[in-house]
């Protein structure tokens, strides 16, 4: 039998901060067998973006009466039971809950987590790994943008992905795709990332290509040179310069006169000890003389990404 047990979890947002959500859906699966779901809506107590709405069809006045993070928590911990979580593009998920507990000053959950994306880009060869058209290899139909739905679909296309490649573990998951799990613990973070040689993780973000063939020229990241400092919350380094690239803009390994856009994550070790970076001491030495460059932090990039609600 399956040892396979794992809470999928699919989150929506009121607008485009992670600290946003405002439903949720859960879908527990234990020995490869789905037993039970939860879902809730959410009062943000943030404003509703139009655009969100749109998508998901949650409005304010929905939310007036639900519970609001720090209200609910109690009640998603024992559903969760400590059990690893999925979500489909898990660096959005795991972020909204992150954040939306940081708002809170509440602790994490001690759980492990990976990503159903990840695992379908790995396992698969389809033209997009959206949940929609994952589900849809699977000819499974929903309502996409709703958390029930959203998190039932996730639970099923990894139990359906873990049934094809004969993969019954998390353990045989993890070498199977040559990932490792994500962590939560307290108030703290570990991604769930590839597993790389020391010559792998030293790349550099010029090398970075397009998987696309063409691209927006409105996206504003369009013929952007963008170059990264700090550490990013909401993904790898490299997965953002991915990003970059699949929306026709190019990576910078350092701050030049070709840079058009600086990112500023969380200082690293190295620069904890200092105001700035020395990448945004030369973006705002450049600034100053006249070049026209951005300096923004990592909500403002995500908005540019427009990847809130494509979970």
């Amino acid at each position: 039998m399956p040892e396979l047990s794992y809470v999928a979890i699919d989150f929506e947002t009121a607008n485009s901060r992670r600290t946003s959500p405002c439903s949720v859906g859960l879908t527990k699966v234990i020995q490869g067998q789905v037993i039970d779901s939860f879902y809730s809506l959410i009062n943000p107590e943030e404003f509703f973006d139009p655009y969100n709405t749109q998508i998901h069809g949650i409005h304010e006045d929905d939310v007036v009466q639900a519970p609001t993070m720090d209200e609910l928590y109690p009640k998603l911990l024992p559903f969760i039971e400590g059990l690893p979580l999925v979500a489909h593009n898990a660096s959005f998920d795991m972020s909204v809950l992150r954040f939306t507990l940081d708002k809170y000053r509440l602790p994490y959950p001690e759980v492990n987590y990976f990503c159903s994306y990840i695992l379908a880009k790995k396992l698969l060869t389809l033209p997009s790994y959206r949940l929609d058209r994952v589900a849809s290899h699977y000819r499974i139909s929903f309502h996409h943008h709703q958390a029930s739905d959203d998190a039932l679909v996730c639970a099923e296309i990894v139990r359906q992905m873990m049934q094809e490649f004969h993969i019954e573990t998390l353990d045989q998951m993890q070498k199977a795709i040559n990932y490792k799990l994500g962590r939560l613990h307290k108030h703290s973070y570990a991604p769930f990332s590839s597993v790389r040689t020391r010559r792998e993780a030293a790349f550099r973000p010029s090398d970075i290509t397009s998987k696309k063939t063409s691209f927006d020229n409105q996206h504003p990241l369009f013929h952007q040179t963008v170059v990264f400092t700090g550490v990013l919350q909401s993904m790898s380094r490299e997965e953002a310069c991915q990003k970059v690239a699949d929306c026709g803009g190019a990576n910078g390994n350092g701050v030049t006169k070709k840079t058009t856009l600086l990112v500023i994550g969380k200082p690293d070790r190295r620069t904890m000890m200092h105001s700035k970076s020395s990448k945004v001491l030369k973006a705002e030495h450049l600034a100053a003389s006249g070049q026209s460059i951005s300096i923004i932090d990592e909500n403002h990039f995500l908005d540019m990404l427009k990847i809130l609600n494509e979970n």
